[in-house]
């Protein structure tokens, strides 16, 4: 879906270039798609992980053999606190604070926010798309190029569509289409529950076309 690139003209050059070898091998591509979404997805998305985050990790500590399954999320914010001078050294904790403040998945703000964020990704986006158009998956850019590691700005985020299929639960394959300055960039196949067999045949098909490797190498500057 091109509406879901156009955050980086090197992308969309590797996305354009990729949909003309997958029109070139015989698939129907539709263009013009677009999936819908509330004012509201993105806060609500964000609220959403932050309660599943603080479950989900508590959940996992808990398993853990004796003596770590005494540690919680809170106390990995107070050693945080305690160590700051070592763990907080790049940056702050502010997303586990909030994280913590959260309460269990029973409160009604949760469920609000996961029925909302999932009605937008499911019911009123990916199933409507592939309904409407009777398609067999949709296929996006996943991000932009792979950025550096930058102890000063952060995670360099440009855009991609990863968070859909993820909103919505459904499968999600990522392959590399190509790269832009050395740095891979990635395709992303993704539909409704029922499409998994053609996500790999997809996935297949974009892999033998581009047939793109390139082996690592060690960038020192």
């Amino acid at each position: 879906m091109r509406s879901l690139a156009g955050f980086h003209p090197g992308v969309d050059a590797v996305l354009e270039s990729t949909i003309l070898a997958l029109r070139g091998a015989g698939a129907v591509v539709v263009d013009d798609l677009v999936l819908e979404r509330p004012a509201d997805y993105w806060s609500s998305s964000f609220e959403v992980l932050l309660y599943e985050f603080k479950h989900s990790l508590n959940a996992y500590l808990a398993r853990l053999p004796a003596p770590h399954n005494t540690l919680d999320l809170n106390g990995i914010i107070a050693f945080n606190r305690v160590n700051a001078e070592r763990e907080l050294v790049h940056f702050g904790q502010d997303i586990l604070e909030a994280a913590n403040a959260k309460g269990p998945l029973s409160d009604d703000a949760y469920k609000r926010a996961l029925a909302s964020v999932q009605r937008a990704a499911r019911l009123h986006g990916i199933d409507a798309l592939v309904s409407e158009h009777r398609l067999d998956v949709l296929v996006s850019p996943t991000a932009g190029p792979a950025w550096t590691i930058d102890h000063v700005n952060g995670d360099h985020y440009l855009g991609g569509s990863a968070s859909y299929p993820a909103v919505a639960g459904y499968p999600h394959l990522t392959v590399p289409m190509g790269a832009v300055a050395d740095l891979p960039v990635g395709l992303s196949i993704y539909g409704a529950p029922s499409a998994r067999s053609s996500l790999f045949e997809v996935g297949r098909a974009v892999e033998l076309l581009r047939s793109w490797r390139q082996s690592p190498t060690l960038l020192i500057r």
